[in-house]
């Protein structure tokens, strides 16, 4: 069951009190540590984080407030009587027109777009870029470890791509800005006319009558989807495959191994390595866990993970496959035929009826698990821990997150949830160890006590 069947009916306004003061909006870090307001009063807003409240404003820009991952930094938008600000970690920017996107990357990175009215520039740790036209909304992409940024500007009807602060060659239009996964190289897809090309350093890879995607791989490896002509092909370094009806995206391992997805007359393979699995009714997520290949399937109406060749147990269906890097640990949501829907962990099956599709997470070590269901002691939805009824799920707080962003995909909006439950499974055994720690304290101090006596 999905969660979003749960709060299409919902429609929140949050009043505190009869006075003049009243809560806009809430939320939390991601760490789930400082609860967030915006709170108004005679017509000012101020946001709220944990205790510290922020000067007044003609008001904050819900969208724009964000957090680094860690929680560490965080950032928002405000309108001044001198014009939009950006307040980043408490410090404001200079008054500007208008703000456009803010966000954080990793390594706690953080950029945003402002404009002047006359031109449009990117501040990243306070550094304006030079001016620009145009920038295109969600076009900010950075490198794994947050040190490298690109996005798309426009001039015209045409656009390029600014990667390092260096501006590329204009195209009629471009999409899917990637870093590879070490840092050093960086592609995208761009438009010429009727064709696509692949933009790779500098070269221009093609032409394709269309190009779906691209993977930079480990070691410098490449692989594309490509059409030209009839049918797809994979084309990795350089290799084209046979024609196929369709493809999904292709995988890389770092030990160079590659596995994708192909479809011809009907029927799903695996293609990995160049040689083709047995047939299936249709295949779903594929993940390199060091060596070993994880992925989902269908045959016949049965559902199952495929664990590195080895079939598991016939399902209705599954949901999100998550795997440790090193492959030791698999986890995943399932429903078994005739059964309650159920989460398979490391060997272990514990029936969760009425879990939510999209909200299974493991703990950092891999130990342990959690996801949201519906308690069917009292129809709410709760945080459920290792097959325990933890603690209640804000639903409130849930549609205030949602319509933080209400241009999100879907699959945006579950992974934001799953930032949640991930924090409150750390914090339930965080919280635990440091019981534990303490108990441990007060027996060796009794101990202690009992032999002077």
């Amino acid at each position: 069951m999905s969660i979003f069947r749960w709060i299409t009916f919902l429609f929140l306004l949050l009043v505190c009190g009869c006075s003049k003061e009243y809560l806009v909006w809430y939320g939390h870090s991601p760490d789930r540590r400082q609860r967030v307001e915006v709170i108004e009063k005679d017509n000012r807003q101020q946001l709220k984080i944990g205790a510290i409240l922020s000067q007044p404003y003609l008001g904050v820009a819900l969208k724009t407030i964000v957090f680094s991952k860690d929680s560490q930094r965080f950032a928002y938008a405000a309108e001044t009587d001198a014009g939009w600000i950006v307040v980043v970690d408490g410090a404001h920017s200079r008054p500007w027109v208008g703000i456009g996107e803010v966000l954080f990357g990793p390594g706690q990175q953080f950029v945003y777009a402002a404009t002047d009215s006359e031109h449009w520039y990117v501040i990243r740790e306070n550094a304006p870029s030079p001016p620009f036209e145009a920038i295109m909304r969600g076009s900010f992409t950075f490198s794994p470890r947050g040190d490298r940024i690109a996005f798309v500007v426009a001039e015209g009807d045409r656009f390029r791509v600014v990667v390092d602060g260096e501006s590329g060659p204009l195209y009629n239009a471009i999409g899917t800005l990637r870093f590879g996964p070490r840092n050093e190289r960086f592609a995208y897809v761009a438009r010429i006319g009727d064709q696509q090309y692949l933009a790779l350093g500098n070269k221009l890879l093609g032409p394709f009558d269309l190009l779906a995607d691209f993977t930079l791989g480990p070691n410098d490896r490449l692989g594309m989807l490509a059409r030209k002509g009839a049918g797809w092909r994979a084309v990795i370094d350089g290799q084209k495959s046979e024609v196929f009806d369709n493809l999904g995206s292709i995988h890389f391992s770092q030990g160079g191994q590659y596995a994708y997805a192909a479809e011809r007359d009907g029927s799903w393979f695996i293609i990995r390595n160049g040689t083709r699995s047995l047939a299936y009714s249709s295949v779903g997520q594929l993940i390199f866990a060091g060596e070993q290949l994880f992925y989902e399937a269908s045959w016949d109406g049965d559902t199952f993970v495929v664990a590195d060749t080895i079939r598991g147990p016939s399902l209705k269906w599954v949901g999100r496959l998550i795997v440790s890097p090193d492959g030791l640990h698999l986890a995943y949501l399932g429903q078994p035929w005739r059964e309650s829907t159920s989460v398979f962990h490391n060997g272990t099956v514990s029936a969760v009826p009425h879990a939510l599709s999209g909200t299974l997470v493991l703990s950092n070590d891999y130990q342990h698990w959690a996801c949201l269901a519906q308690n069917e002691v009292d129809g709410d939805i709760d945080i459920v821990i290792d097959g325990q009824f933890r603690s209640a799920f804000d639903l409130e707080e849930m549609m205030a997150l949602i319509m933080l962003t209400p241009d999100a995909s879907s699959i945006q909006h579950e992974k934001m949830l799953r930032y949640w439950v991930k924090a409150e499974l750390e914090r339930h055994y965080a919280k635990a160890a440091s019981t534990q720690s303490s108990e441990m304290s007060k027996n060796s101090t009794r101990k202690q006590m009992a032999y002077s006596e």
